[in-house]
């Protein structure tokens, strides 16, 4: 909360900023019952949602929730799209390079049969 108040305080959201992002440290050292991650009930008493809503109120900030995984997940998908493309790109040459090849097989059959 102290982070939200200071966005707006030190003239942070007037300067456009939008988001608090609480990216670690929320996670209790243990998960609940169902094995989920949960928030830290000493540093959250009061749970996420509560901490979503005081930050909500500001009307000009959210909560942005980014933890390490999402971070990773993010640029493995990125590295999934440039291999993608990179492995396009390859097949992309490597049909070309066999259409002038053929190319150059059938001018130079023409030319023998002349």
């Amino acid at each position: 909360m102290r982070m939200a108040d200071l966005l707006v305080s030190e003239g942070y959201k007037d300067a456009g900023y939008e988001y608090v992002s609480m990216d670690d440290c929320w996670l209790a050292p243990q998960r609940d019952a169902s094995g989920r991650l949960q928030p830290d009930p000493v540093r959250f008493p009061h749970g996420l949602k509560a901490l979503a809503d005081y930050v909500s109120s500001f009307q000009c900030c959210s909560l942005l929730n980014c933890s390490i995984m999402d971070i990773v997940k993010r640029i493995l998908n990125y590295m999934q799209t440039l291999c993608f493309l990179h492995m396009l790109h390859f097949f992309l040459f490597l049909f070309l390079f066999i259409c002038l090849e053929l190319v150059t097989l059938l001018l130079l059959l023409g030319n023998n049969f002349t």
